[in-house]
């Protein structure tokens, strides 16, 4: 009797452990996929003109007009926490004039719009309480998301600074310059100290660049013409220099995978020369940061601009076309339509919010 009583508890503790592992293995089991209908669907992009755009409000199906100030608005980009959009606006709507723009901030649906500062390309910290930003020419600042305590963190006229982005840890600044004869990127400790040139571009130009996931690496664009340029990566402290592209051309932005292992960008199999034209620039492809694999995923009838990963790295999100934003799975295999959209000139300066169309669901 005591033989069978003592079984009888120990396998009612065993059932219960399986139920409490089964529960807790399904609390675990989850997995990022898109999500139509989440209330998570925001994406901001300029309509208009070259040298005159307004910001619009995509979100669930719904167009909403933010800006109406008759100016060249640009370089718009989410809070992290996704309450804010700090953009510039060309006050006398000259594209190269850099001393013409403003960076202003609002809140998500256009509300409390305040001017910050003189400046271009602003970049928001990852507590979404300050922004960096540059003016095109001699300095570079960061200032509270208030307006509060401007601060300058580099100043030297020679420099001619370009876009500065925050490491992912806020610790460093990277930005590039053309202070020795061609486009360099430099890095520099957070407060403006200890500037080091990690690039010897082997191109004149450098169009774009981005910081990888860990901050340990960055991601750049160099070339001879805006739509002849390869993607190269370096480490950030200027060593193993690795050309990612192939012998086709890219164009457009480029984004890393959240493990830093991918790039994905738009190329075109175009080789004749600098001469081609946007319409020649075709297929999103996935290329190892390693320079040894490319994967591509869309075919060449479509444009493949402005690319972004989900958390996972399972989906991307990029602009399809001029009216069109699409997902594709990593592996090319679904695809789909998301969102139908005019959005005209300024199709690869869509900024999609933090949260855009991804959200947590457990697996059955």
């Amino acid at each position: 009797m005591v033989k069978r009583m003592l079984f009888a508890s120990i396998l009612a503790i065993a059932c219960l452990s399986l139920v409490l592992i089964a529960e807790e293995t399904k609390k675990e089991t989850q997995i990022q996929e898109p999500a139509k209908n989440s209330g998570l669907q925001r994406i901001v992009f300029p309509r208009g003109e070259e040298l005159k755009a307004e910001l619009y409000l995509w979100e669930n199906g719904k167009e909403t007009r933010l800006t109406d100030n008759n100016e060249l608005e640009c370089y718009q980009a989410f809070s992290p926490d996704g309450k804010k959009i700090a953009y510039c606006s060309s006050i006398n709507k000259g594209i190269n004039d850099w001393k013409s723009y403003e960076i202003w901030v609002m809140d998500a649906d256009g509300k409390n719009k305040l001017k910050l500062a003189t400046g271009i390309s602003p970049m928001w910290s990852a507590d979404s309480q300050k922004i960096l930003f540059g003016n095109g020419e001699e300095k570079i600042s960061v200032i509270n998301a208030d307006g509060k305590n401007e601060t300058v963190l580099l100043k030297d006229k020679e420099f001619n600074y370009g876009h500065p982005k925050w490491s992912p840890d806020n610790k460093k600044i990277a930005f590039d310059s053309g202070k020795s004869g061609r486009e360099e990127i430099y890095v520099a400790d957070a407060d403006g100290k200890n500037i080091t040139q990690i690039t010897k571009n082997p191109a004149q130009h450098i169009y774009s660049f981005a910081w990888s996931p860990d901050g340990r690496k960055i991601a750049f664009g160099a070339g001879h013409g805006p739509y002849h340029w390869d993607i190269y990566t370096i480490s950030a402290d200027g060593k193993d220099l690795t050309k990612v592209t192939p012998k086709i051309f890219s164009h457009g932005t480029f984004t890393w995978s959240p493990d830093g292992k991918k790039i994905a960008c738009s190329l075109s199999n175009s080789t004749g020369g600098i001469e081609y034209t946007v319409s020649d620039l075709h297929g999103l492809y996935i290329l190892g940061a390693d320079g040894k694999t490319q994967q591509k995923l869309s075919d060449n009838v479509e444009s493949s601009l402005s690319p972004q990963f989900s958390p996972d790295g399972k989906w991307i999100v990029y602009v399809s076309g001029a009216d069109e934003i699409s997902i594709i799975s990593s592996d090319g295999k679904t695809k789909e339509t998301l969102v139908k959209m005019s959005i005209g000139q300024g199709s690869n300066a869509i900024a999609f919010a933090p949260d855009f169309y991804w959200q947590t669901i457990k697996s059955k």
